[in-house]
């Protein structure tokens, strides 16, 4: 019988170590992928981001309003779209600045707040001053 007509044996195969079953920095793209199927199956974190190495979700921006009940006014100090819904509410205001920020009658608060929220997003952190008496 010929060398050719006998079929060769298979060789002989290492058992598999830890570092072959780590996929290769060549395979990035399969990596990520399979990281990202695997966030979509888990719950969402506690401040709502899927995955820990995403970015931080970005923070709501705030209006902080002070209000003067001895004088009836408000002061409100925030991100851009404050004036823009002062000027929608059509409440009459003016700029202090003391405390740099809008000053408004403050009847005119729980209008301006339940604006801001709705349009913009906004968290409004409202602080009474204690009235002295």
């Amino acid at each position: 019988m010929n060398d050719r007509s006998r079929p060769e044996a298979a060789p002989e195969t290492a058992p598999m170590s830890s570092i072959d079953t780590v996929p290769q920095a060549r395979d990035a793209a399969a990596q990520l992928r399979r990281r990202r199927e695997a966030a979509d199956r888990l719950p969402p974190l506690e401040d709502g981001r899927r995955d820990p190495i995403d970015p931080p979700v970005k923070r709501r921006p705030f209006a902080f309003v002070t209000v003067d009940e001895q004088r009836s006014l408000a002061l409100i100090r925030g991100k851009a779209g404050i004036k823009e819904a002062l000027n929608v509410i059509g409440v009459p205001y003016g700029w202090s600045r003391t405390g740099r920020g809008w000053v408004f009658d403050a009847a005119y608060l729980a209008d301006l707040e339940a604006y801001v929220q709705l349009k913009h997003g906004f968290v409004v952190v409202s602080k009474r001053k204690a009235v002295a008496s």
